[in-house]
């Protein structure tokens, strides 16, 4: 057994809380008192996309130009998200389509492609995209005959 010493903490001088803060500072303490607050951040940073999705997934809407880390954080939390997005990448797609359908799959270029088109074709379509309505889609249909090569 190795001995640890205990972590040391730095206690803070009064002087540093009262020090502005900056832009990006500024941006993360208001996403984190109200994620709602990221509509209004004229370029919110990537920490304060991320912290808004985490705490309210259905935010992505309202970040058109989320990356892919922030449009993987909303569908990992709630995958339905994907049909919300302007332009989830494929890898997303991917993500939120293995878990509306229950599937686990490789991510070949084939299968990422072919979830890519599934969103796209669902898109507009679903009036809600819950997992029960996909699945009843002939579109899900195909993709699921297309893709049980590849189920892991």
């Amino acid at each position: 057994m190795i001995a640890t010493s205990p972590p040391t903490f730095i206690s803070v001088n009064s002087k540093l809380k009262h020090m502005p803060l900056s832009s990006i500072q500024q941006q993360l303490v208001s996403v984190l008192k109200d994620p709602d607050s990221i509509r209004t951040l004229d370029r919110p940073t990537e920490k304060a996309q991320l912290v808004a999705v985490q705490k309210n997934p259905g935010l992505i809407r309202f970040i058109p130009d989320a990356g892919e880390k922030v449009q993987l954080a909303a569908v990992m939390t709630s995958p339905e998200t994907v049909f919300m997005m302007r332009i989830p990448t494929p890898l997303v797609c991917f993500t939120a389509v293995g878990r509306l359908l229950g599937v686990s799959l490789l991510p070949v270029p084939e299968v990422l492609s072919e979830a890519e088109n599934l969103v796209r074709a669902l898109k507009d379509r679903l009036p809600e995209p819950v997992p029960a309505a996909m699945r009843q889609t002939p579109e899900s249909g195909k993709f699921l005959e297309m893709t049980k090569p590849y189920k892991i």
